[in-house]
C-alpha cells in the first residue's frame, strides 16, 4: 500500500512497511561499520604492542620469564601453585625460539590440562599471555593474548605444541 505525501513531487511515494527497515538498515549497517573499524584500529595496536614483542622475542632481550598461576580464575590446573622466575639462558632461549613458532589458531572447545601466565620481562617493558595446554581436546598448547595481560579483550589466538614441553621441563 502506497500514500502519496502531501509536498511531495507528483510520483513520490512511501511505502511505510519498507521504507522504515530500509532507512534503520541502512544506519544499522553504519553502525556495524563504524563498530568493526574502531576493532580493527584497536586490535592492531594491541597486536603491535603485545602480540608482537611476545612472539618475535629475542632471547638476548630476555631479562627473565616468569611462570605464575592464573590469578582471575584460580584453578587446580594451574602448572604453578606460585610464580616461577626464569633467569637460565638456555631455558629462555627454548622459550622464546617456541614461541616464535606459534601460528595463529582457532581452538575448537579446548579443555585444559594445565594453564599458566607466562611474563616475559624484556629489556623494553614486561608483557603477559596465557598458556593453555590442550592435548585432550587436539588443540595443542595455546598462547592467549589478552588486552590486560590474562584478561580483558581477546587480541589473539596462537599455537606452538614446542611452548608446552618447553615450560614443562622448567618447571618441573
Amino acid at each position: 500500500m502506497t500514500n502519496k505525501i502531501p509536498g511531495k513531487p507528483p510520483g513520490w511515494t512511501a511505502n511505510k512497511r519498507i521504507l522504515i527497515p530500509i532507512v534503520g538498515s541502512h544506519v544499522a549497517l553504519f553502525f556495524l561499520a563504524a563498530i568493526w573499524g574502531i576493532h580493527l584500529l584497536v586490535c592492531g595496536h594491541y597486536k603491535s604492542k603485545i602480540v608482537l614483542p611476545v612472539l618475535s622475542a629475542n632471547p638476548a632481550d630476555v631479562n627473565s620469564i616468569v611462570v605464575a598461576p592464573i590469578r582471575t580464575r584460580p584453578t587446580e590446573s594451574n602448572l604453578v601453585g606460585a610464580p616461577i622466575t626464569i633467569y637460565d639462558p638456555v631455558a629462555i632461549e627454548r622459550t622464546c625460539d617456541a614461541l616464535s613458532k606459534a601460528r595463529p589458531f582457532s581452538p575448537n572447545h579446548p579443555a585444559s590440562s594445565w594453564e599458566c601466565l607466562l611474563i616475559l620481562n624484556k629489556k623494553t617493558g614486561s608483557y603477559e599471555c596465557v598458556i593453555d595446554s590442550t592435548p585432550s581436546s587436539k588443540n595443542g598448547v595455546l598462547i592467549l593474548f589478552f588486552s590486560r595481560g590474562e584478561w580483558g579483550w581477546n587480541v589473539g589466538e596462537y599455537r606452538s605444541d614446542a611452548l608446552g614441553p618447553a615450560l614443562e621441563g622448567v618447571v618441573r
